[in-house]
């Protein structure tokens, strides 16, 4: 088992048996655009997920890309696209949850399909398919269960003091404990004064000396009975109303039902998303996240940062394909990944930052909302 340090590149090849680690990254492709014709822009190298269909392609993004754009005969993400793939939405700038299923259910893959193109659809995680912080729950239940390393309680202090907004002093700290200590940094985290980003690496030392089934076993609990004082996880998927035709879950089915196959590109952790992803019908690999880097069987306590490395780079080097439509709510780091996509992106819930970006930058990504439309 090859080890990668925080901070690199790399492109992995997902494994059911637990978390992976894999080694060093290329460097991304220029994307092909119609002003070059016919030719196919020669490959950069890049693996590809572990789907048979997709690995009889072979493993050439670009190539594919190509394929698809000269199938759809237009400029992607345009009104043009939206017509090739029988997308009609009721508006282009915001739909709720009941309005895009619908327009989904009447996609037409057949464009792509007779190029030899698989329809592949790419979500993120967190506040896409289920509202929460999913890292952060985690470290509550793990905190909970006296589970992290003892020996990590003083950079994790460190890591809080470092990051946490209002001043937090190392004494506030004293007398507890490696969990404690976890405990009281989620407790900031859900005050306002930590960010996700800063639970990440605050969280990210106290897995030193954990087992992958450790960690999967503190998973399993999170879904199915939550974290301490809140309901179990698997009930965060987004579904607004009481009845079907409006929640996350379905609108993975209605992509399904018309031969797309869902994706999953999360900054956060491959092995809490592949279980969250089991609620979705979302086989695991067909998740793709940071990976715990595993040395003699236990976590190190390190894993690569999904962000600096970019979804967009996660979707050319792993998946191998461009993805048909792509849902996330980040600007910073779903944004990049949107503008892969051949049909539309969907901004989910989205800040008013990346409705903002969305406009800056010309694209025509739609607000997706779980719930009445604003106005």
């Amino acid at each position: 088992m090859r080890i990668t340090p925080i901070g690199s590149v790399p492109p992995s090849q997902p494994s059911a048996e637990g978390p992976t680690v894999t080694g060093k990254g290329l460097p991304s492709a220029d994307l092909w655009s119609p002003a070059q014709g016919d030719a196919v822009p020669p490959s950069r190298g890049g693996g590809v997920a572990n789907d048979p269909v997709i690995a009889r392609l072979g493993d050439r993004y670009e190539q594919r890309e190509a394929l698809a754009l000269k199938a759809l005969g237009c400029r992607p993400r345009s009104q043009a696209a939206a017509e090739v793939l029988g997308l009609r939405l009721p508006r282009w700038d915001e739909v709720d949850s009941r309005e895009a299923i619908a327009a989904l259910a009447g996609v037409d893959v057949g464009p792509l399909a007779r190029a030899g193109v698989p329809p592949i659809a790419v979500f993120d995680f967190d506040n896409t398919l289920m509202t929460g912080e999913l890292w952060v729950s985690f470290l509550a239940v793990a905190a909970h269960r006296r589970a992290l390393d003892p020996a990590s309680r003083e950079g994790t202090v460190a890591e809080i003091c470092a990051r946490a907004t209002g001043g937090v002093r190392p004494e506030s700290f004293a007398g507890l404990d490696a969990n404690d200590v976890m405990t009281r940094a989620v407790e900031l985290f859900h005050a306002g004064r930590l960010t996700p980003t800063d639970m990440f690496f605050v969280g990210l030392g106290s897995l030193r000396g954990m087992t992958p089934a450790t960690a999967d076993a503190l998973a399993d609990e999170l879904f199915e009975h939550g974290a301490p004082g809140q309901k179990p996880y698997k009930l965060n998927g987004f579904d607004p109303f009481p009845g079907p035709g409006d929640s996350a879950e379905e609108l993975v089915a209605a992509l399904r039902d018309r031969g797309i196959d869902a994706y999953v590109v999360t900054a956060g952790f491959t092995f809490l998303a592949r279980r969250g992803c089991r609620y979705f019908g979302i086989p695991p690999e067909r998740v793709f996240g940071a990976d715990l880097e595993v040395e003699g069987g236990v976590c190190t306590g390190r894993a690569p940062d999904i962000v600096v490395r970019g979804k967009d780079n996660v979707v050319r080097e792993e998946i191998g394909v461009p993805p048909l439509f792509v849902f996330g709510d980040s600007p910073r780091s779903d944004a990049p990944m949107m503008r892969l996509a051949l049909g539309r992106g969907f901004m989910v819930e989205p800040p008013d930052s990346f409705v903002d970006l969305n406009a800056r930058q010309g694209e025509t990504h739609v607000v997706l909302r779980f719930g009445p439309r604003r106005g």
